[in-house]
């Protein structure tokens, strides 16, 4: 019982703490400083508000408590301890400490900002506050390394990069710190990144914040269409000069295929490759060029031309590879790699390769009404049915009485008929069928079969009135390759018809027969050119013409074809001879030797020139320039405009690829070359070729900037002769706003930024501070404060320039005049540290709006602050209402208008015991009012006045817990005891007399405690029924519902009992009696202490029941049972076990411990 009564105290004022104590929030706390100016309100007593400046020595000065410590410390700080100092003159004083207006901190902002200068930034701002009055940083800001320069206690200058993007993406506040006086920010740019390679405009570009490379490729115009993106290369140099070269997929990028495009970092060189691309010609599907990706193998172009066709050499692939100027040709087995088998030849190709599938003479095409037509292998022991069952056999509709076997020779095209059912029978010969031959099962139906050089080769239905040009049509029309001559075979007799007259005249158009054979040969006059030219394809030539023919056929050369380095590609005796061929010759003199005649089956490839090259750095107009092959190094800077004044002609450099890949930089005195004084041809000004890169480099000159309230800001260079005072007149002199005396100058000094003001006039007058200056510096001319700030109670509030001659009123005009709730008794004119007179003063301006002259209309100069204070018609409302808080009065305002403004008192307020305190001459003074009289208009409803608190405390309370139907706190009527607040609570949950009831009431440091029985209780009500006062706390604990059986029972122990048990109940609880039980001698033991002599020795006193157990009667927690097992039990014996025991629960324990 006690544990219970104690854990329930402990959860009371555990609640009572949560509902006190006001949740928090993390936040930043403004700390005082030297400057700031505090305007601090003790409630009720307008004589004691002012506003203050901190000064110097970090105090401020306080009517009645004098000086007291500001900086370091927190408003509410300085408050608790103003209000306590105060106790010892003020009654409960409250006080207030606002910043009325907040300390500057002057820091510079220099680099990649809109506006770099020096500015005066509010005390306890940040990082961005102060870029954010630079204008923001500029698009080539890079953000991520921001130099933030400090100087420390010590004098030295600390250095700190900041990762301000940190505090942008994910608001950390360590990325945005709080500013100090002095600091120097420097943004720097991202700087640049070059891009060079198979881009529409190729150059280095400013790097903007979070560039990526797809970005940077947009900046360069996007990529052309010869571009490689998938092996674009991006090279990095760290600090050290190490650099590392990464190999970028740009297309999967594009694809969305990867999520992240690396970002672009200073200095980053982004080359896009041109493809690298194979040609695939022979007996593939489409053959053509074709990019050769990373790693890509033989098997892998000729999948990309569609494969090889059924008439393919496999086994005799021939590719062929120039390499440092000369050219390779080596035969490739593929068969086996083709076919998944281990030992295939399968090599990786090389850009520029070409591949060349000879055709296989060891097939046989088989065709028409066949299962599956198609080409398939034969050897010298193959024979027709042979090849007719590889192709699975003839279909339903075959006209096997009309197949035919086509078979071209050199000399001429034989067609054999034959019947396939005779043959089957042996009636006919099964004939050999040799490679090259076709086998043609016709339908049913009249057809034809046409074969060679068209489209869709096959056989044709045909009518009485189908012509030879309705065939070709019908199988797709005849293919460049076609020969001048076509075959038509019928019965066995084979005639050649001129297909060019056929095609262009239509002589010879005759009318075609069922069985009819019609065969396009393949052209022995065709040309194949690629490359370079207007219309690459497959050209027909006569006898007699020669390579520049062919190049006429295909429209000539194109501006950036390498006429120098053509190649021509012939079999001879089935190899390959490739032969170079300079087309600039031969045009020069088509008569040349190397103007070869054409061959059939000639291959001439005119690859692309490098005719560009690429200028950059200081040069008026960087990019690519177009050359002939006889520009010199100053005909390519004359092209890119001409050098700037800063360029550096004497280093610039040539780089060069050279045909074995290695790079050759030459460096070039163009200055030089450009005076004379070296020769134009020498090694000065030298040829350049093709993809030559040249750079000329930025010449380091000391440089100062000078910015701020000058005429003319920017960077100005020095020699070794130039002081301060120099830099300041190139920039034009200093502005009439300028703050003279204020200049900063930031320079490295033994290796750290460092900062100072200086006195430009006393420079002037003394030299003190006119340094010399080295170059890197930076110099920031501020602006004067020519304003003054006007705050409070006025029209419009804010910063207000000073004309020659102000004084207070003519500010306060500006300001658009005072409010009609201005005190202008107490003005607070704060005027500028370290000026003669500094500080605060409260003047009562009022005189000064009627006679312009009073001496209290000061005059102003700039820099000062004026507050004009509102006149007090704040109270103060605490307690029992729904609302705490201030609240604004007119002069109207009642004391019931001031409760219903704060929502009404609570239900639990007390309204007979309102206080309301009110500040008068040499203190204060409390009422007590009894708002219900107030209510009941009995009472006078106050009037009330500036700095009035009203407080109603809370109403009486009694807390009731426990086995009561609604536990809870109460508030005690007048005079009520302890069955009233239980009345209250709904009554006890069981009215057992047993039932325990506890009072505690704390008096003083000293906690008291009764204890009563609610039997008691009912029964002595005027010596039990205790008068309760506020804080009471009435404790109703649960009542015992367990009862222990022992003796003659199957299962002796402890049970709980529901309201209502018999003895039979608890018996049964027990498992039942045992044979040996005298049922009619149960006992039943109850109540009383057990450690009086009389129950340990008399157990029968305490004994309600003893004889038979029909009887039942009913029992209630705490009794202990007993079945005997003799009709005559000695209870004396029987109980005399429980000495010493004090309670039934011990009673409990012991039973327990002894089992």
């Amino acid at each position: 019982m006690c544990d219970r009564l104690e854990a329930a105290k402990i959860a009371a004022v555990i609640i009572a703490l949560a509902l006190l104590v006001p949740c928090s929030a993390t936040a930043d706390v403004y700390t005082l400083g030297v400057g700031d100016v505090l305007h601090i309100t003790v409630w009720g007593h307008t004589e004691l508000t002012t506003t203050v400046e901190v000064r110097p020595d970090g105090m401020i000065t306080f009517p009645l408590v004098g000086d007291r410590q500001a900086v370091g410390r927190s408003t509410q700080e300085l408050a608790s301890d103003i209000q306590e100092a105060l106790r010892e003159y003020v009654i409960e004083p409250h006080v207030t400490v606002l910043v009325s207006q907040f300390r500057t901190v002057g820091v510079q902002v220099l680099g990649e900002v809109k506006s770099p200068g020096y500015y005066l930034v509010r005390a306890n701002a940040r990082l961005m506050d102060a870029l954010g009055l630079a204008g923001g940083p500029t698009r080539a800001a890079d953000l991520s390394q921001v130099v933030l320069t400090r100087r420390s206690p010590s004098g030295s200058a600390e250095i700190q990069r900041i990762n301000v993007t940190e505090y942008i993406q994910q608001g950390n506040l360590a990325a945005n710190p709080i500013l100090e006086p002095g600091d120097v920010i420097q943004v720097d740019a991202v700087g640049k990144a070059l891009i060079l390679g198979e881009v529409r405009q190729p150059a280095s570009y400013d790097i903007g914040a979070e560039m990526d490379i797809l970005d940077l490729l947009g900046l360069a115009g996007g990529a052309l269409d010869s571009a490689d993106l998938e092996q674009v290369v991006l090279t990095r140099t760290y600090e050290g000069g190490a650099t590392r070269e990464m190999v970028i997929n740009v297309q999967s990028l594009l694809a969305g295929r990867t999520e992240d495009a690396p970002r672009i970092q200073r200095n980053d060189v982004v080359f896009v490759p041109a493809k690298q691309q194979v040609i695939v010609l022979g007996a593939v599907r489409s053959p053509g060029t074709y990019p050769l990706k990373k790693g890509a193998r033989l098997l892998d172009i000729v999948a990309a031309a569609g494969g090889l066709t059924d008439a393919a050499d496999s086994h005799s692939i021939a590719v062929t590879r120039s390499a440092l100027g000369e050219q390779e040709v080596f035969t490739v087995d593929a068969h086996n790699a083709l076919m998944g088998r281990v030992g295939g030849d399968n090599p990786a190709l090389m850009g520029g390769d070409i591949v060349f599938v000879r055709e296989a003479k060891s097939t046989a095409l088989v065709l028409g009404q066949v299962v599956r037509p198609g080409s398939y292998p034969v050897t010298e022991h193959s024979r027709v049915l042979d090849v007719i069952a590889a192709a699975g056999g003839l279909t339903a509709q075959a006209a096997a009485e009309r197949v035919t076997l086509t078979r071209t020779t050199a000399e001429e095209v034989q067609l054999l008929e034959m019947d396939i059912t005779l043959v089957q029978q042996g009636r006919q010969e099964n004939l050999a069928v040799q490679p090259g031959d076709v086998l043609f099962v016709p339908e049913g139906a009249p057809q034809v079969l046409v074969l060679g050089q068209v489209r869709s080769p096959g056989s044709y239905r045909v009518t009485e009135s189908t012509r030879l040009l309705d065939v070709l049509a019908m199988a797709g029309g005849t293919l460049d390759r076609a020969g001048q001559k076509l075959t038509l075979t019928r019965a066995g007799e084979t005639k050649e018809i001129d297909l060019g007259a056929l095609m262009r005249l239509g002589l010879g158009n005759e009318r075609v027969q069922a069985g009819d054979v019609i065969h396009i040969p393949e052209g022995q006059q065709q040309v194949l050119v690629l490359g370079q030219v207007r219309s690459p394809g497959y050209y027909r030539f006569s006898l007699g013409d020669r390579v520049l023919d062919a190049v006429g056929y295909a429209g000539g050369l194109l501006p950036d074809a390498a006429a120098e380095d053509v190649t021509l590609t012939r079999q001879n005796d089935g190899q390959a001879e490739i032969i170079s061929l300079n087309l600039e010759e031969l045009m020069e003199n088509r008569f040349l030797t190397n103007n070869l005649p054409l061959q059939a089956g000639d291959i001439i490839i005119v690859p692309k020139a490098n005719r560009t090259v690429l200028v950059l750095g200081e040069v008026r107009s960087p990019g690519y320039y177009t050359i002939t092959g006889r520009e010199r190094v100053l005909d390519l800077l004359a092209m890119a405009g001409g050098l700037t004044e800063e360029a550096l002609g004497e280093e610039v450099t040539v780089t060069r690829r050279n045909a074995d890949g290695s790079e050759e930089i030459l460096t070039v005195n163009a200055d030089a070359a450009m005076r004379g004084e070296s020769r134009l041809d020498a090694g000065d000004n030298p040829v350049v070729a093709g993809g030559d890169v040249i750079f000329v480099p930025e010449r380091q000159t000391p440089r100062v900037l000078v910015f701020g309230e000058v005429r003319s800001p920017g960077y100005y260079t020095v020699d070794s002769r130039t002081r301060l005072l120099d830099v300041i007149a190139k920039a034009g002199g200093l502005l009439q706003s300028a703050d003279e005396t204020s200049v900063v100058l930031t320079r490295e000094v033994d290796g750290t930024v460092a900062t100072e003001e200086i006195d430009v006039g006393r420079a002037m007058l003394t030299g003190e501070g006119n340094y010399l200056l080295s170059g890197g510096e930076t110099v920031s001319v501020p602006r004067v404060n020519r304003t003054v700030v006007v705050f409070g109670e006025v029209a419009r509030p804010g910063s207000y320039p000073v004309e020659p001659g102000d004084r207070l009123t003519d500010i306060l005009a500006k300001a658009g005049g005072p409010l009609e709730t201005a005190d202008l008794s107490q003005v607070a004119f704060t005027t500028r540290s370290g000026e003669a007179g500094s500080g605060v003063s409260v003047i009562d301006l009022g005189p000064a709006l009627v006679d312009a002259n009073h001496h209290a209309n000061l005059p102003v100069t700039g820099g000062e602050t004026i507050h004009i204070p509102a006149t007090n018609r704040r109270v103060l409302v605490l307690g029992q209402v729904q609302r705490p808080g201030a609240y604004t009065i007119d002069r109207y305002t009642r004391l019931l208008d001031l409760l219903a403004m704060a929502g009404g008192p609570t239900a639990t307020a007390e309204l007979s015991e309102a206080t309301l305190t009110r500040s008068i001459p040499g203190g204060e003074e409390v009422k007590q009012i009894d708002l219900r009289e107030v209510i009941a208009n009995q009472a006078d409803n106050l009037e009330l006045q500036g700095g009035d608190i009203l407080y109603l405390p809370p109403a009486r309370q009694v807390l009731v817990m426990g086995e009561v139907n609604r536990a809870g706190a109460y508030t005690l009527p007048p005079g009520g005891r302890i069955l009233d607040i239980l009345a209250l609570a709904g009554g006890l949950k069981s009215s057992y007399a047993e039932q325990e009831i506890i009072m505690t009431r704390q008096d003083g440091d000293i906690e008291r405690v009764w204890h009563m029985y609610y039997g008691e209780l009912m029964a002595a009500q005027a010596e039990n029924n205790l008068l309760l006062t506020g804080g009471d706390v009435v404790y109703v604990p649960e009542v015992r519902r367990q009862v222990l059986v022992l003796g003659e029972v199957r299962s002796p122990g402890v049970y709980s009992i529901p309201t209502g048990a018999r003895v039979l109940d608890a018996i049964a609880l027990a498992g039942g009696p045992t044979d040996r039980a005298a049922l009619e001698n149960v006992g039943i033991y109850r109540g009383g202490s057990t450690g009086d002599p009389t129950t340990l020795t008399m157990g029968k006193d305490k004994l309600l029941f003893e004889g038979n157990v029909e009887e039942n009667p009913l029992i209630q927690g705490g009794d202990v049972i007993y079945v005997p097992e003799t009709t005559k039990p000695n209870w004396t014996s029987i109980f005399s076990f429980i000495g010493g025991l004090k309670t039934f629960n011990d009673l409990i324990s012991s039973f327990r411990s002894f089992r």
